[in-house]
């Protein structure tokens, strides 16, 4: 028997920001070579205020062979359950800790999905790298030409074994599929301009064009759009206006930008226009669905509304006070300042509270184009738990007022800001040199460190509190 009850309990001494990372280590003379235990872990901000316990995991202390852990692969993304390969050669990486500090190399098995059974069963291939990385840093393997192929379902293990040929426990099977994909484009937008009744009116005769490219390789990419005039506008003409590409790349996963060149679009047009990404090495994906949009160059457009104070949501806001402000940044094509109207109403899928418009006003000064403008709810027009939405124009100084933007859902919540802010919660634990193996750890240390992600509403930092004990089960 190797004992009951609580082995150690401490705290971190570094208080780490809310959002990321904080870590605790169970220090030296605490653990033994065999022994099997559980550990968990919460957060406590450096105010005192103490979060839920994290469940028990277990773990076993195995100071004798080589850990894997933080396996990968690349180029490839890593999806909630899954990885996809965008190369039929992928590398294979674990970090490998050994508790004699040996060097090791990466050794992997790949084999067919069980759950795929029509592209054929078991081992694909089995390999070992070639060169040995030093203990804690990254050992790597390549998977050879010819093994496989696009739109293949796989999975694949990794163990570390020291140049001695020392060989670690199997990793779990990670899941694989092969997509040799082309670079994506979503959310596509333009600026100046404002957005409503799936239409983007246009401020400017030269807006800027944007999106989202995401390549499966992470390869720096370029955004191509085309433009035509808009097939019901047949009386401004017909077909393709102007077709461009970004003349610098962007990284994937970030907005990538084209300005239309002066001289393609006028006031009053009609257009709609499409965009896809294209790698610097010239492979081109899918175009995207048609964007309507129109030109009006003469009148100030809103965008990025917001309310103060208040929470925004994933699909609306929650106010904190009856008297919320609401902005929005205006633009205006002639940099000429504005102000900003409004219009608040109920929501119409709340009809016990009531229907139609509550509120509408301006803001009672003018605003330089290109920055937020503002205006207040007065006292009396809202009532708490009411759901409501609101909707923004400009309107400059000499009367030119711009498209209405697109409503914006909100509810109105004063007890957001008046009620404590909850304890901190962790989540994504980990040993940080331990080897994760069908649900349990297994220690190359006798002095690992845990870690978890620490957040917190009110953005606190903290520290991370650990109890580590024997296992029950090994009694």
């Amino acid at each position: 028997a190797q004992g009951t009850g609580v082995i150690w309990a401490g705290k971190g001494a570094t208080a780490y920001n809310s959002g990321g990372n904080a870590w605790v280590q169970v220090p030296a003379d605490k653990l033994a070579d065999g022994m099997k235990v559980r550990w968990r872990v919460r957060g406590v901000t450096t105010a005192g205020a103490e979060g839920e316990w994290s469940p028990w995991q277990t773990a076993t202390v195995d100071a004798t062979k080589p850990a894997a852990s933080d396996a990968g692969l690349t180029p490839a993304t890593k999806g909630d359950t899954s990885w996809t390969a965008s190369s039929g050669t992928p590398w294979m990486y674990a970090k490998i800790t050994d508790p004699a500090s040996r060097a090791s190399r990466l050794w992997a098995q790949v084999e067919h999905d069980p759950a795929a059974t029509g592209q054929g069963t078991g081992l694909i291939w089995e390999g070992k790298g070639a060169t040995a990385a030093a203990s804690g840093a990254n050992a790597w393997v390549q998977v050879p030409a010819a093994k496989l192929t696009d739109g293949m379902k796989i999975r694949w293990r990794v163990r570390g074994e020291t140049t001695t040929g020392v060989a670690g426990p199997w990793s779990d099977w990670l899941m694989t599929g092969v997509d040799l994909r082309k670079p994506s484009v979503a959310g596509l937008s333009m600026t100046p301009a404002t957005w409503d009744a799936g239409m983007w009116t246009a401020a400017a005769t030269s807006p800027w064009l944007y999106a989202k490219v995401t390549d499966p390789e992470n390869r720096d990419s370029l955004i191509a759009v085309e433009i035509e005039h808009d097939p019901a506008a047949t009386e401004q003409g017909a077909g393709l206006i102007w077709t461009g590409k970004s003349t610098k790349p962007s990284r994937s996963g970030d907005n990538a930008l084209i300005q239309v060149p002066a001289g393609k679009l006028t006031d009053g047009m009609k257009i709609r226009w499409r965009a896809r990404g294209e790698t610097a090495q010239g492979i081109a994906g899918p175009w995207s669905d048609w964007v309507q949009a129109r030109i009006d160059v003469n009148r100030p457009s809103v965008e990025s509304l917001g309310m103060d104070p208040a929470l925004p949501g994933s699909a609306s806001w929650t106010a904190g006070t009856l008297t919320p402000w609401l902005f929005a940044k205006v633009t205006d094509p002639e940099n000429r300042a504005g102000k900003l109207n409004v219009e608040v109403e109920h929501d119409p899928a709340a009809t016990a509270q009531g229907t139609g418009l509550i509120w509408s006003g301006s803001s009672d000064k003018s605003y330089a184009s290109g920055g937020n403008a503002w205006v207040a709810v007065p006292a009396g027009k809202l009532v708490d738990g009411w759901q409501i939405r609101w909707r923004a124009r400009a309107t400059t100084t000499s009367g030119m007022s711009g498209p209405w933007a697109q409503w914006v859902s909100a509810r109105v919540d004063t007890t957001i800001f008046k009620t404590l802010p909850p304890a901190p919660v962790v989540g994504k634990m980990s040993a940080s040199v331990g080897q994760l193996v069908s649900g349990s750890w297994i220690l190359p240390t006798l002095s690992p460190s845990f870690t978890a992600a620490i957040s917190d509403v009110d953005r606190r930092p903290g520290v991370l509190e650990a109890e580590v004990e024997h296992d029950p089960a090994a009694t």
